[in-house]
């Protein structure tokens, strides 16, 4: 069966932090069947990949950066297919930051 995603994009200029993630990651364990992917514009801190590598347990998160959409889309990649290989690598191996690109 399939997942559904809550999805958030945060255009800081900073790197996020656990604090930043939080709401999500909440609204995300309160729901079954439910997993999160976060997209920034400027990157995490290791703080906030740990937290959700911490978290894999209980529910999914995927960490993607802005400039990998760009890029998956200059690459034509759909980015469906981008995702999958993002999620694989939550998944797989314990990596929710997993680099496709």
């Amino acid at each position: 069966g399939g997942h559904l995603y809550l999805v958030e994009m945060k255009w800081w200029t900073e790197r996020l932090g656990p604090k930043e993630m939080a709401e999500l990651q909440v609204r995300v364990f309160h729901r079954d069947q439910v997993r999160g992917i976060f997209i920034s514009a400027s990157g995490y801190t290791e703080a906030a990949i740990a937290s959700c590598r911490d978290s894999l347990p209980r529910a999914v998160f995927v960490l993607c950066e802005l400039e990998e959409l760009v890029r998956a889309l200059e690459a034509d990649m759909p980015l469906p297919q981008l995702f999958k290989q993002k999620i694989d690598g939550a998944i797989i191996d314990k990596q929710p930051l997993k680099k496709v690109f």
